[in-house]
């Protein structure tokens, strides 16, 4: 056989090849694909039946959240950054109406920003301070002198407190912030935080897509239940709600369900997966 009759057989197999292919190919690209009811009305869930999205209470933060960034003549792209966490704070406001009392002592942790001025709005009736110090260790309080602990996006930025020795991860910032809650906090006190789901859907597609699973790599680490529950306990606390609600990235409008429908087909848990962590702890009374 000829060099040319080689090459021209070749070339009839890769064809005939090819053919079998696009064949193969267009049907199983045709074969419709329907996802389990279950994995859509859960998509759904995060958006159009989010119960932690009040319409009328996110118009308003959407509102002060304008009037606060033209007080202290934010720029804007910050001002941009904090409405796009405005389903968080409106949301974070109606869970706080459950644990705030008036004439209570609050501190929330962290730089002064529109967050405390926000809080201030809401809750007239409340010592809101802020807590603009070192938060892993050693606080400027006194011992049982406060009645809150506000931590909204906090934990997450918390580093390990460096000992000189030990180079590994051991949660020490996050532990050292909820030990000197609980030396500060009055016997009945309480703490509510907020920080993203480290098992979250949002990070399931994350890693689907080859991504590295965070919200925003300057964190720390983003925590999953049983880190929050061991720590909490830890420290003393009774945990009395710890909860994934999908607020963090709502106006996204990223369609998880295909993620959904993955946990379900295989057996996976469908529990905590809402993009941010609602943690309310308790100090025991007694």
């Amino acid at each position: 056989m000829s060099s040319s009759e080689t090459v021209k057989k070749v070339q009839d197999a890769v064809i005939s090849r090819l053919k079998k292919f696009k064949a193969s190919s267009k049907h199983v690209m045709a074969r419709p694909w329907t996802f389990d009811p279950r994995a859509v009305k859960l998509n759904q869930d995060l958006y159009e039946n989010n119960p932690d999205l009040d319409p009328a209470m996110l118009a308003r933060v959407r509102k002060e959240i304008d009037e606060i960034s033209d007080m202290l003549k934010y720029e804007k792209s910050y001002r941009a950054a904090w409405q796009s966490h405005a389903e968080r704070l409106s949301a974070s406001i109606i869970e706080l109406r459950k644990v705030i009392q008036p004439g209570q002592r609050v501190l929330e942790l962290g730089w002064p920003t529109l967050t405390l001025h926000l809080l201030r709005s809401h809750f007239p009736d409340a010592h809101i301070e802020s807590g603009a110090f070192e938060v892993r260790q050693n606080w400027p309080l006194a011992d049982a002198s406060i009645d809150g602990v506000i931590s909204m996006e906090v934990f997450e930025h918390l580093s390990d407190i460096p000992d000189g020795i030990n180079e590994t991860v051991t949660f020490s910032g996050f532990q050292g912030c909820l030990n000197e809650s609980f030396r500060a906090l009055r016997p009945g006190g309480w703490v509510f935080g907020t920080t993203p789901n480290g098992t979250s859907v949002v990070n399931l597609l994350s890693v689907l897509w080859g991504a590295t699973p965070w919200f925003y790599q300057p964190h720390f680490r983003e925590y999953g239940r049983a880190d929050i529950t061991k720590l909490a306990l830890n420290a003393g606390f009774e945990i009395e709600t710890l909860r994934a609600a999908h607020v963090l990235t709502v106006s996204n409008k990223t369609d998880y369900t295909p993620v959904f429908d993955a946990l379900i087909r295989y057996g996976y848990t469908l529990q905590d997966r809402g993009d941010n962590w609602f943690i309310t702890l308790r100090k025991p009374a007694r």
